[in-house]
C-alpha cells in the first residue's frame, strides 16, 4: 500500500492515518483475532514489590476459581457423579483451614465479548452432551470443556449433585457457597438455600469472586480472605477494591506444587490508594482476555509509566468510570499511546506519533511495529472502557448493557448472530490506493478485466471476490510472529 501510494505522490503523513489494511496490524493477528500478550507480567511486576508469605492469620474464608479448578482435573473414563464428588474433594481439601468455601463459576453466553477467545482456543468445536448423568462416562474430559454448553450442563449437574445429602454430610461443620448461572446457593450439612446477596449478572469468575470477597468480609468473623485464583484479572481487581474492603485479602499461588500467599493490601500500601485504582484501566488497555493487546508493547513499560506519572493514574482512574466516553478521556489514552510508542517532542495525537515511528524506522517499519491509527485506536479505547466498567461494577447487581457499540458489533452469519470485534469506522486505506489494491471482478478475476492483475498485484480481503486465481499463496499469505519486541525510540 505504501508503494502504491507514494507512485500516487500521496503525502505519507495522511497515508498512515489509515490502518492500511483489513485489520489494524497492531491490534489484529492476520487470522483476525486479537493479539494476545503475557498479561501475567502485569501480576508478577506488582508482586515484586513485596514478600510472599506461606501462612495466613485464621480464622479465614476460602473462595476458588470453580472453572480453574475443573480445568486442572484428569479424570478421563470416570462417570459424571465421581467426577462431581471429585472437585468436591479436592474442594475440601484445599480449604481444609477455612469454615466457610466458595465456589464461583463463569457464565457461559452465546453473545459474549469473550467470544473471540473462545474461538480461538476452539471451544466450539466439541461434541455437546445433553441431559447429564450421574452413571454416565465421560472418554474425553478436557475435549468435553471444549464446548461451553458442555461447561454449563457440568456446572449445573455438579452444583445439584452437591445438594443431596451425600454431598451435605461431607461438608461436616462448613458452610459451601457455589454459583450456578446468576444464583448462588449456600449449602450446609443440614440444609439448602439461596443467597440473595450473591446473585449476580456477572459473566467471569474473576469479577464475580470480588463480591463473594465483599459477602464474607461483611459477616465480621474471618481475619482474612483467601482468593485460590492465579489469574492476573483477580489480582488486580483485589488490588483496586483492597482499600474498600476491611479484612485482609491473600491471594493463593502455587507454582512446583509449593503454596504461596501474595498480601494485596501490602502492594497496595505501597503503591498508595490512588494508584490501585487504575490498574483495572491500565490492564483492560494494554490487552486482556476480551480486549486486544498492542504489539511488540506488553505489560511492564506501561504499568512503569503508570506508577511514575500522576497524571497517568487519573486517566486510568477514569477509564470504566462510565459506559460512555468523553472526548477528553480519548485524548489522554491517546496521549499514553504515543508515550508508550517513544515518542519526541510532546506528540499526543496519535497520527503524528504513527509517521514519526515511520520515519525514525526510515520507512522500513513492520505495519505491526507502528501504533495503530486514531479511527482505530479509538475502538480499542472503548473497548477497554466497556470491560473495566465490567470489572468497576463487580460489587453492584446492575444490569450490564449491551457490547454492541462499545467497540463490538453483532452479524448474523446465517446460522446465528455472533459478536465480533468492530476494528475500525472508517476506510483501510486512501480511496486513491484502495482502487489499486482491489478490484470488483464478479465471477473471476483475469488478465483482461483485473486491476489488481494489471497492476502486478495479488488480490486482497478488500476484493469483491472471496476466492480466485490470484490470491496469494499460503505461504506467502501468512506469516507467524513468535517474538515481536517492542523499539523504544526515545
Amino acid at each position: 500500500m505504501i508503494i502504491i501510494a507514494e507512485s500516487r505522490n500521496l503525502q505519507m503523513q495522511d497515508v498512515l492515518k489509515h490502518p492500511l489494511g483489513p485489520l489494524p496490524a497492531s491490534l489484529a493477528c492476520n487470522n483476525g483475532f486479537p493479539r494476545k500478550t503475557n498479561k501475567a507480567q502485569l501480576g508478577k511486576e506488582l508482586e515484586k514489590l513485596i514478600q510472599p508469605t506461606v501462612e495466613v492469620t485464621r480464622p479465614s474464608a476460602y473462595l476458588i476459581d470453580g472453572m480453574a479448578l475443573v480445568q486442572k482435573l484428569k479424570v478421563d473414563y470416570l462417570t459424571f457423579g465421581e467426577i462431581a464428588d471429585n472437585i468436591l474433594s479436592r474442594v475440601l481439601r484445599e480449604a481444609e483451614g477455612s469454615d466457610r468455601v466458595d465456589v464461583v463459576f463463569d457464565v457461559y453466553r452465546d453473545i459474549s465479548i469473550k467470544s473471540a477467545e473462545r474461538e480461538l482456543r476452539g471451544e466450539s468445536d466439541a461434541i455437546t452432551f445433553k441431559n447429564l448423568a450421574a452413571g454416565q462416562k465421560v472418554k474425553q474430559f478436557k475435549n468435553f470443556l471444549r464446548n461451553g454448553d458442555n461447561k454449563t450442563s457440568l456446572i449445573r449437574f455438579v452444583v445439584e449433585h452437591w445438594q443431596k445429602t451425600p454431598g451435605r454430610k461431607r461438608l461436616e461443620d462448613k458452610e459451601l457457597y457455589v454459583t450456578c448461572g446468576n444464583r448462588c446457593y449456600k449449602i450446609t450439612a443440614e440444609r439448602v438455600e439461596e443467597e440473595e446477596e450473591l446473585r449476580s449478572e456477572q459473566e467471569e469468575a474473576d469479577t464475580r469472586l470480588l463480591l463473594h470477597v465483599q459477602h464474607a468480609a461483611n459477616e465480621q468473623r474471618y481475619r482474612s480472605i483467601i482468593v485460590s485464583s492465579e489469574d492476573t484479572d483477580v489480582r488486580i481487581l483485589c488490588l483496586a477494591f483492597s482499600f474498600s474492603i476491611d479484612v485482609p485479602i491473600n491471594q493463593r499461588c502455587v507454582s512446583q506444587r509449593n503454596a504461596r500467599y501474595v498480601d494485596i493490601g501490602k502492594i497496595a500500601h505501597v503503591i498508595g490508594q490512588d494508584a490501585c485504582k487504575a490498574p483495572p484501566g491500565l490492564h483492560a488497555f494494554t490487552g486482556c482476555g476480551a480486549v486486544s493487546a498492542f504489539a511488540g508493547i506488553g505489560k511492564v513499560k506501561p504499568l512503569k509509566r503508570l506508577l511514575r506519572k500522576k497524571e497517568y493514574q487519573r486517566t486510568f482512574q477514569q477509564l470504566g468510570e462510565n459506559w460512555l466516553m468523553s472526548e477528553d478521556l480519548l485524548m489522554q489514552l491517546e496521549a499514553f499511546v504515543c508515550d508508550m510508542y517513544g515518542s519526541k517532542n510532546g506528540i499526543s495525537d496519535v497520527n503524528q506519533c504513527r509517521y514519526s515511528v515511520f520515519c525514525a524506522k526510515k520507512g522500513e517499519a513492520e505495519s505491526h511495529q507502528l501504533p495503530p491509527c486514531q479511527d482505530s485506536l479509538y475502538k480499542h479505547c472503548r473497548r477497554a472502557n466497556y470491560q473495566a466498567a465490567i470489572w468497576k461494577n463487580s460489587l453492584r447487581n446492575n444490569d450490564i448493557p449491551s457490547p454492541v457499540g462499545h467497540g463490538w458489533s453483532l452479524v448474523n452469519d446465517g446460522a446465528q448472530e455472533r459478536l465480533v470485534i468492530d476494528w475500525m469506522s472508517g476506510l483501510p486505506a486512501p480511496t486513491a490506493v484502495i482502487e489499486l489494491m482491489s478490484c470488483m471482478c464478479k465471477k473471476a478475476c483475469n488478465d483482461d478485466s483485473c486491476d489488481c492483475i494489471r497492476n502486478g498485484l495479488k488480490c486482497s480481503g478488500l476484493c469483491r471476490l472471496i476466492t480466485c486465481s490470484n490470491q496469494p499463496d499460503e505461504e506467502e499469505d501468512i506469516q507467524v510472529d513468535l517474538d515481536e519486541e517492542h523499539v523504544d525510540f526515545d
